[in-house]
C-alpha cells in the first residue's frame, strides 16, 4: 500500500490531475475574457472609423502586409513557421494624405502583436531615414564601431542623445530634415518613424489599437508629415 494512502494524503498522480484540470480551467477563462474585450475593442474601433469618414475590416490586408516588407519590418526576418497578420485595420484619405492605421499579431511561440500607422502622400518626396528611440545598446554598439550608423547633429545634442538617426544617403537626408521637427521628436520620446518611397510607417507605443487613441494617432502623423514637407530651416 502507497504511504499516501496509509497517511490519508491523496496520491501524486491525484494531485497532478487536478494541476492540469485547474491550469486548463484558467486558460480557458483567460481566453473567453480576451475575446470578449476585443471584441468591444473592435467595436469600438468600428465607431471612431465610421465617425472620421474612414473604413474599417476587422481582418485586415494581405495586400498591405505584402507592403510592408519595403520597411525594416518584422515580415522581413520572419522564419518559415512564422506568420504575421493584420487585424482591425482602419484606412482612407485625409485630404491627400492616405492613411492606414492597424494592428499586427505574429503566430509562432512568442505569439507577438504591435499597432502602426503607415502615411502615403505623393508629395512625401524625401531620402529614405528612419529615427527611433536610442538604447544603452545601440550607445555601445557604435562605440565598437557596429549597428547602425546614428546621424548625428552637434547643434541638437538632446536629439542626438536620445534618437538613433540613420539614412541610406547622409548628405541628402542632412539637406532634407526639418530640424523644427526636433521638437516634435523630442516631446515623443517613445517615436519610431521610418521613411521609404512616399510613406511613412510609424511603430505605434502601443500593443494594440484602442478607440480613443486613433484620432491622437492620425493626428500625430500628419503634424510631422507637415512639419517635414515645409523646410523652413534643415540641419545643415
Amino acid at each position: 500500500m502507497l504511504l499516501s494512502q496509509i497517511n490519508g494524503s491523496p496520491p501524486p498522480v491525484l494531485w497532478s490531475l487536478i494541476f492540469i484540470s485547474i491550469t486548463f480551467i484558467l486558460t480557458v477563462l483567460a481566453a473567453i475574457l480576451i475575446n470578449k474585450r476585443d471584441k468591444v475593442r473592435t467595436k469600438g474601433l468600428q465607431e471612431i472609423a465610421k465617425k472620421m469618414g474612414l473604413n474599417f475590416s476587422p481582418k485586415g490586408s494581405q495586400l498591405l502586409l505584402n507592403q510592408l516588407d519595403r520597411f525594416n519590418f518584422p515580415t522581413r526576418r520572419k522564419r518559415f513557421w512564422e506568420s504575421f497578420w493584420i487585424t482591425n485595420l482602419i484606412e482612407g484619405n485625409t485630404g491627400k494624405i492616405y492613411i492606414s492605421i492597424f494592428d499586427v499579431r505574429e503566430s509562432g511561440k512568442h505569439g507577438r502583436q504591435n499597432a502602426y500607422l503607415l502615411l502615403r502622400s505623393k508629395a512625401l518626396v524625401c531620402p529614405e531615414f528612419r529615427i527611433e528611440p536610442e538604447s544603452f545598446l545601440d550607445k555601445l554598439d557604435h562605440a565598437i564601431g557596429i549597428g547602425w550608423h546614428d546621424i548625428d547633429f552637434n547643434k541638437y545634442p538632446e536629439f542626438s542623445d536620445r534618437f538613433l538617426v540613420s539614412s541610406s544617403d547622409e548628405e541628402h537626408f542632412r539637406k532634407f530634415f526639418n530640424v523644427e521637427a526636433i521638437p516634435f521628436f523630442l516631446s515623443h520620446p517613445n517615436l519610431c518613424v521610418e521613411c521609404k518611397q512616399n510613406a511613412l510607417l510609424f511603430t505605434l507605443p502601443a500593443l494594440f489599437l484602442t478607440a480613443d487613441l486613433v484620432e491622437k494617432h492620425i493626428a500625430e502623423a500628419i503634424e510631422l508629415h507637415n512639419l517635414l514637407m515645409v523646410p523652413k530651416q534643415t540641419s545643415n
